[in-house]
């Protein structure tokens, strides 16, 4: 239905009614509310993939001769070859250099705690604790991803100081050797070098091994860093979706869908949602396996059906694509004092969000009737649904360079949309930035000083219940009786 004249894109008439209602459902202030009152329904099933890192590290460090790689000698020999071979000399220097690359017991004793603490995390977060201690609803609160991310910055920290302790001990180690004399002769029959060859193969084996150490090391930070990104990233999803599904769910329609669903996934999943209850100081659990594209469809609060569903889109990759008709005839959606248009638009872009997905496209698509002076179609109404669909990306909290919108099958740029109300287009952008920096502190606010002390209480449990479980895991092998042969 096409606009008249006489209703400029964003008067003001609507404007405020809408904005009235929009921040009732969207935007950081309601979404906060939602997900404080929900935040039980928190899902990180995808875990810590960096609680092995520190394994990891120990395993492939330099721990050999041969780890030196083939370092080219004064002489053109390479060092594996010389030391390749069975003579006394190399047997010694092979041991002495050996001897200079083990752990610490130092090390030893940091990697037991990391792996200690790195378990009991993910533990938490996904929910996936000891028995006794899920009998006695020990996770009836839901992690805070920044206690979780402030927790793995620390074993970084401790495990990178560990690590950095260990490499200048083997630098040291090494550095002695070459001052040693027994170490010396052997060194220089095995490897045919001379008192003038000693300092330039000291120093490429120093390098070597610094070389070594500091690719060693970046593995293990990059490890932990990448469970802080994706820990983050995932806060980030969850916050939106269970915002979106609180507010779909003052729908009694939706509530009937979303409640459905949780009960059939509450029936088919193992340790599924086993804490959920009511709690005053604590959220609830009602959405901890929904998924917003799982409903298949949903009202607006417009009264709005919109449909999703799983397409293959480029590459054969699956893509979920969101579909609402807009009624073609219709003054008191068109022309209410409440824009409606511009609510359901937002509506759609924030199940976009709640999905998990970063950016959004949205295509508009209206076959006008009417012509212009050119003869033309007019364009008028769908470059206003067009202006709307971005407004509503931007409300729902996706970045301006994230929002793609197509106008009947052509994309157009921010600045064409609006290209005759430029400082509306600044200032929705700029109270897009503000809204989604507001999302971002609140994904990362720090806990208080109370439920740290309680965090860290609760990974030393855990941790403790774990140990003692693998204990007993153990001793339980152990007196097993042995298989007998066929």
């Amino acid at each position: 239905m096409p606009l008249p004249n006489f209703v400029p894109f964003g008067k003001i008439r609507n404007y405020f009614n809408a904005e009235k209602e929009l921040i009732k459902h969207f935007g950081p202030r309601a979404e906060e509310v939602y997900f404080e009152m929900y935040s039980d329904s928190v899902n990180f099933n995808a875990g810590l993939t960096g609680i092995g890192a520190f394994d990891t590290f120990s395993q492939s460090r330099m721990q050999k001769v041969t780890d030196f790689g083939k370092l080219k000698l004064p002489n053109g020999s390479t060092l594996d070859e010389k030391l390749n071979a069975a003579t006394p000399e190399v047997t010694a220097v092979k041991t002495q250099l050996e001897d200079a690359l083990k752990a610490d017991q130092n090390l030893s004793n940091a990697i037991k705690a990391f792996n200690s603490r790195a378990k009991a995390l993910n533990a938490i977060v996904t929910d996936n604790l000891p028995q006794n201690l899920a009998k006695n609803n020990a996770q009836s609160d839901s992690f805070n991803p920044e206690a979780v991310g402030s927790e793995l910055h620390k074993l970084q920290s401790e495990g990178t100081k560990a690590i950095k302790a260990q490499h200048q001990l083997e630098l040291n180690r090494l550095d002695a050797l070459f001052k040693d004399n027994a170490f010396v002769n052997n060194l220089k029959t095995s490897l045919g070098v001379t008192d003038v060859d000693l300092p330039t193969v000291q120093k490429d084996m120093t390098d070597a091994l610094k070389k070594r150490q500091g690719e060693d090391l970046d593995k293990f930070e990059k490890a932990v860093k990448g469970d802080i990104d994706k820990l983050y990233k995932a806060s980030q999803d969850e916050y939106f979706r269970i915002s979106f599904l609180a507010d779909l769910y003052r729908n009694k329609q939706n509530k009937a869908a979303i409640d459905a669903l949780a009960e059939k996934n509450r029936k088919t999943q193992e340790n599924t949602a086993i804490h959920v209850g009511i709690d005053a100081n604590k959220g609830l659990a009602t959405f901890k396996n929904v998924r917003v594209e799982d409903l298949k469809g949903f009202l607006s609060y417009t009264g709005r059906q919109i449909n999703i569903e799983e397409q293959k889109g480029k590459d054969n990759k699956s893509e979920t694509v969101l579909t609402m008709t807009l009624p073609k005839w219709g003054l008191n959606y068109y022309y209410g004092s409440e824009d409606k248009v511009l609510g359901d638009m937002t509506t759609i872009a924030a199940a976009v969000r709640a999905c998990g997905h970063d950016s959004i496209i949205m295509d508009v698509n209206y076959k006008s009737y009417q012509t212009n002076s050119k003869g033309e179609p007019d364009n008028k109404h769908v470059m206003d649904l067009a202006r709307k669909a971005y407004e509503g990306a931007l409300k729902a909290g996706f970045p301006p360079d994230k929002i793609t919108i197509n106008v009947n099958g052509e994309a157009k740029k921010a600045e064409d949309l609006f290209a005759e109300y430029p400082n509306r287009l600044k200032l929705m952008q700029d109270k897009a930035e503000t809204d989604n920096q507001r999302r971002e502190e609140y994904v990362k606010r720090a806990s208080s000083p109370e439920a740290t002390r309680d965090f860290k209480d609760r990974i030393n449990k855990i941790s403790e219940a774990q140990e003692r479980q693998e204990a007993q895991q153990q001793q339980q092998q152990q007196q097993l009786p042995p298989i007998a042969a066929p």
